[in-house]
């Protein structure tokens, strides 16, 4: 959700509304089943072991209901989610715009290829965002793939002027705790700075982060040395058939 333009995604409360409309473990059954983590609004997904214990965010309308009056949309407002055609993503894109009309919000879903998605520049500060789709719309969806640590969730798409920062978010206290955590050596010490991350987020709700959906990787016992990647990868330089 982009926080830098003056429309009433620009207000935190207003974004944290939006957020709390969402029954996290409800989209993870409908979606995936058994075979997804809920999200906690952060990329410290429970696979990382970095990430730390923060109370989880629930469903709660009648709080959402309080922070867009006190936001001053006591009725609402409208807006368009862009998004692609990908996966799950459209029906993601319909259950939040059902979501979001407990609390007046009337929103327009423009689904569009992922080719025309990802289309335009997209230099990255500080050149600016460019004009693509997916980094310039005042609401979108974008799906990412698994990385083995979470640095470039941190510096790309969420700290200050990353190249592939969509809410365009700027803090000061998460970019501190971000470097701190890249700095760090132990797990202890990257879990004192996730948890700084992870409550500033809850806080600031740039991106709503849903569920971390498990990769599953179709092999046979005919074959041997292939290994499934969470990226969506084969690699076939050891594979060979049984």
């Amino acid at each position: 959700m982009r926080v830098d333009v003056k429309n009433p995604l620009h207000d935190y409360r207003v974004r944290q509304a939006i957020a709390l409309t969402l029954d996290r473990p409800a989209i993870v059954k409908t979606l995936f089943g058994p075979y997804a983590d809920v999200g906690n609004d952060s990329p410290f997904a429970p696979v990382y072991p970095s990430t730390a214990k923060v109370p989880q965010r629930k469903k709660d309308i009648r709080k959402a209901k309080q922070l867009m009056a006190a936001a001053g949309f006591p009725k609402g407002f409208s807006i368009t989610l862009t998004t692609e055609q990908t996966g799950e993503i459209p029906q993601l894109a319909q259950i939040i715009q059902r979501s979001v009309r407990a609390i007046g919000i009337k929103m327009k879903l423009q689904i569009i290829t992922a080719t025309a998605y990802f289309a335009g520049t997209q230099d990255g500060p500080p050149l600016g965002w460019g004009n693509t789709p997916w980094l310039n719309a005042p609401m979108n969806i974008t799906d990412w793939g698994h990385r083995a640590v979470p640095n470039v969730f941190l510096t790309a798409a969420l700290e200050t002027k990353g190249i592939w920062n969509a809410a365009h978010y700027h803090s000061a206290a998460f970019d501190r705790a971000a470097k701190s955590y890249i700095g760090a050596i132990a797990v202890t010490d990257q879990r004192k700075f996730a948890g700084q991350m992870q409550r500033t987020l809850l806080h600031d709700t740039p991106v709503i982060f849903p569920y971390f959906y498990n990769y599953l990787g179709a092999g046979t016992k005919d074959v041997r040395g292939y290994k499934a990647d969470a990226q969506g990868s084969v690699f076939l330089s050891h594979t060979s058939l049984a």
